[in-house]
């Protein structure tokens, strides 16, 4: 994950400035496969999508009474939460492994998508519709293979920049991470019309690969990033464009010497006011090799120029995180808030430790990180360990996401960062 950032020379000031933040006290709102069989969901598969009441949804690709994946709710009391399955996907829906981010439109309904990984699929995208006390499990396309394949980052919609819920008639845009005619993923786009809905593609990827998800700018072009393909086949930075839909590359990522512009970008791109780009890339940067950990945060401005605003890892520790594998979200102050899959620092850590959240703030062009928490304090990681997710914030500054849970047997959780 890769975007440019003010400059290179920016990025390497705010090397050694790493510091732990401790404003924020960390609470786990659930951990998944704590009821018998994991009946209550496992290895939650994306972040959390908040609602107007404070209520959390999200997705779980594993778990459920037949193991093909649930999707949830958090509902707040007070400081308190209480967990619910919404919808346990069943044989006869025909689909499992919901993957990314779900969708929430000005009605209370929820869009998500399955990519049918372990029944070797081709994945589909679904609604849920409050009913009464329940919730209506709808297949609104189901993937052939030529018209795209294994839906995993969630979809996106008009207005999503500025935060505003799904309007209902205007497009929603995804990736998949196979089909069409070269097999290396495409865009789609879904349409409804009365109770119809059309799928279109979009662009399908040719020298590329592994798209990210989409975002769209208010003037309709589409952004995103690939994992792999491009000139040096570390991934791309490219735009579709509004009406014509010509693809244009802006950035091959690995294109500096040892790759210190990134390597491998992952997460949804983030656009602030200005129009300038933002993201992280899950290898390279100025500490490591390309094949391998740290990764670095950058921007691409406005203006078309690249730069890197953070290297992960500077002291080798990788205290300060490693290989982040989500997007970015930012204040209303312009700082930027991730996670890392990895870290150095944690307690009981296998190799590579267990990841954490971090902040990037920027003063007078020189952009300073702080660690506002280390996952895997806690005995047995109960806290939560490996987010690769973004995150989400609530109007008071909490920060809200889901960790994986790939160290030390964990199942993944949704946790708060409370201020």
């Amino acid at each position: 994950m890769l975007i440019s950032a003010r400059s290179i020379a920016a990025a390497i000031l705010a090397v050694g400035s790493t510091q732990s933040a401790s404003a924020y006290t960390e609470m786990s709102l659930h951990d998944f496969c704590s009821e018998p069989d994991c009946v209550d969901g496992l290895t939650p598969s994306g972040g959390v999508v908040m609602d107007t009441s404070g209520t959390l949804y999200g997705a779980a690709a594993g778990g459920g009474k037949v193991h093909r994946g649930i999707v949830y709710s958090l509902v707040p009391h007070g400081s308190e939460y209480t967990f619910s399955v919404i919808y346990d996907l069943k044989d006869a829906d025909g689909v499992e492994a919901p993957y990314g981010d779900l969708v929430l439109d000005r009605d209370g309904r929820l869009y998500g998508t399955v990519s049918d990984e372990y029944s070797q699929g081709r994945g589909a995208v679904y609604q849920l519709t409050r009913n009464g006390s329940g919730w209506t499990f709808a297949v609104l396309h189901r993937f052939n293979g030529a018209d795209g394949a294994t839906p995993l980052s969630g979809l996106t919609y008009s207005g999503q920049v500025s935060g505003k819920r799904w309007d209902e008639s205007s497009p929603l845009y995804g990736t998949t991470s196979a089909g069409g005619t070269n097999g290396k993923g495409l865009i789609y786009e879904l349409v409804r019309k009365d109770a119809a809905w059309t799928e279109t593609v979009v662009h399908e990827f040719t020298s590329t690969a592994d798209p990210n998800a989409v975002l769209e700018d208010p003037g309709g072009n589409l952004w995103g990033t690939t994992q792999k393909g491009g000139k040096h086949e570390y991934g791309t930075l490219y735009r579709i464009a509004s009406g014509s839909r010509s693809a244009t590359v802006f950035h091959d990522f690995c294109d500096a010497r040892s790759c210190i512009d990134g390597a491998y970008p992952k997460g949804r791109l983030l656009m602030d006011e200005s129009g300038n780009f933002y993201g992280t890339t899950s290898a390279g940067g100025l500490n490591c090799e390309a094949d391998r950990g740290c990764g670095a945060v950058f921007e691409f401005g406005s203006g078309g120029k690249y730069s890197v605003l953070y290297n992960f890892c500077p002291t080798g520790t990788c205290t300060d995180g490693d290989q982040p594998a989500a997007g970015l979200i930012m204040d209303r102050s312009g700082h930027l808030f991730g996670t890392a899959f990895w870290t150095g620092g944690s307690k009981d850590a296998l190799e590579g430790g267990n990841g954490l959240v971090f902040e990037l703030t920027n003063s007078s062009g020189a952009w300073s990180q702080s660690v506002l928490y280390d996952f895997c304090l806690k005995t047995n990681c109960t806290d939560g360990a490996n987010p690769e997710s973004e995150l989400t914030m609530d109007s008071s500054g909490n920060f809200f996401g889901t960790t994986h849970g790939y160290s030390i047997g964990a199942r993944g959780n949704v946790f708060e960062l409370r201020r």
